[in-house]
């Protein structure tokens, strides 16, 4: 069971974190066509047949038009995808702007500055290769960020999910609280890259470096 030191994590976890692509063999990639396919399959299995949020199809997969523009990427363990997250940049529509307008008034959105984060899914039981693949997932979001000289990030998730990310991430609850499902009260939420390099540099030098990538 993994526990949290006096930072954000503790200094065992945080070697944990950094050594996990080497010791633990983890891939995170952009997915290629046929890879596309299969994490829409995955997709569907988590957000349509585990947790309810989307509507049945025959196909049993999870395909919209955000697809069409978005960086879709994956952390692999022996082949098999125990990660995904969806990245859409702003010279695209966000769901933000569409599916979730009752969040937030969109005069109010940094759009130029921003990208939005989105079907975010681990798919492992061990706690360890969690927050591992989250942290990895995450990590692919902010170098997105930085190459493109973007500054923030947006996300819409349910309420339980935004307490227990901001743990690590600084993300900041933005606009209102809507069930759009019954008894499941989401929200959107921002992220500042910069407030992120403070935290981690923070709680380890090293930590930062592998996130942010430096030498």
């Amino acid at each position: 069971m993994l526990k949290l030191g006096e930072g954000i994590f503790g200094e065992e976890i945080i070697a944990g974190i950094i050594e996990s692509e080497e010791s633990e063999n983890l891939i995170t990639k952009e997915l290629d066509e046929k890879e596309r396919e299969k994490a829409y399959k995955v997709r569907y299995r988590i957000f349509a047949e585990k947790l309810g949020w989307l509507i049945p199809n025959p196909h049993e997969m999870d395909y919209d038009h955000y697809d069409e523009y978005a960086r879709h990427v994956g952390v692999f363990l022996n082949g098999r995808m125990i990660g995904y997250s969806r990245i859409i940049f702003p010279y695209g529509v966000f769901m933000i702007e569409e599916d979730f307008k009752d969040l937030v008034n969109e005069e109010l959105l940094e759009k130029k500055n921003s990208l939005e984060i989105s079907r975010v899914l681990v798919d492992t039981s061990r706690p360890d290769y969690r927050l591992y693949t989250t942290m990895l997932l995450y990590r692919d979001v902010y170098l997105s960020a930085m190459k493109r000289n973007i500054r923030y990030g947006y996300i819409v998730v349910v309420k339980k999910f935004l307490d227990k990310i901001k743990l690590i991430f600084p993300f900041e609850q933005i606009g209102e609280t809507v069930c759009f499902q019954e008894g499941v009260p989401t929200v959107a939420a921002i992220v500042d890259a910069r407030k992120i390099e403070e935290r981690f540099r923070e709680e380890s030098d090293q930590l930062y470096k592998w996130f942010a990538q430096k030498e």
